[in-house]
């Protein structure tokens, strides 16, 4: 039988091995799962959607607390994500600080293999790729590449994609970029995103 004061080491060293399981959790990125069933091509509308937040914030996990499916503001869609460094108004919001965006839509890879993730972006942004977080960069930087990362997919298949992005103030960009594993980074074109919403 233990002791009264063992009891509360035992529960103490089972709290930090369930906060060290959590950790590790949210650190892994599992693989991507293609969209189930793939979107038909009549549903399909060039370019990504996006909802805006007014947000002063330095960290994209507040963005991820706030946003919500019908949430925010909707905006123009995207054509695609390369908007090298601006001083103007940030994506299609109209404001030019303290803006946060939901993007969402798919992406279709050219083939089958491993691929690296990554954006560059000034400030924060986070990538999922088919449910997977793929590439994370939250806080308020000037224009820098996230760190890759890296995932399997099939070629020729719809992925989800969701980008959370915040620029706080003065100069922004957002490009989304990719490579087959070890190939050198260049941003996704158009043709390989697309979105269902109106």
């Amino acid at each position: 039988m233990l002791r009264p004061g063992r009891w509360m080491r035992l529960a103490a060293l089972c709290t930090v091995l369930a906060v060290c399981a959590c950790a590790a959790d949210e650190k892994s990125n599992p693989e991507p799962v293609a969209a189930s069933p793939q979107p038909a091509e009549a549903q399909l509308r060039p370019g990504l959607s996006v909802r805006y937040y007014g947000l002063d914030i330095e960290d994209i996990s507040a963005l991820q607390r706030a946003a919500s499916p019908r949430g925010g503001n909707p905006g123009a869609p995207l054509p695609a994500l390369d908007y090298p460094n601006s001083s103007g108004p940030v994506l299609t919001s109209g404001a030019k600080i303290g803006i946060g965006a939901d993007i969402s839509g798919f992406i279709r890879f050219p083939a089958s293999g491993r691929y690296a993730i990554a954006a560059n972006a000034n400030d924060g942004v986070r990538i999922y790729v088919g449910g997977a977080r793929v590439s994370d960069d939250p806080g308020a930087h000037p224009d820098q590449i996230s760190p890759p990362g890296e995932i399997n997919v099939d070629g020729g298949v719809w992925y989800p994609l969701r980008v959370l992005y915040f620029q706080r103030r003065g100069t922004w960009a957002l490009q989304l970029m990719w490579a087959p594993a070890g190939a050198k980074l260049s941003v996704v074109p158009a043709s390989a995103l697309a979105r269902t919403e109106e």
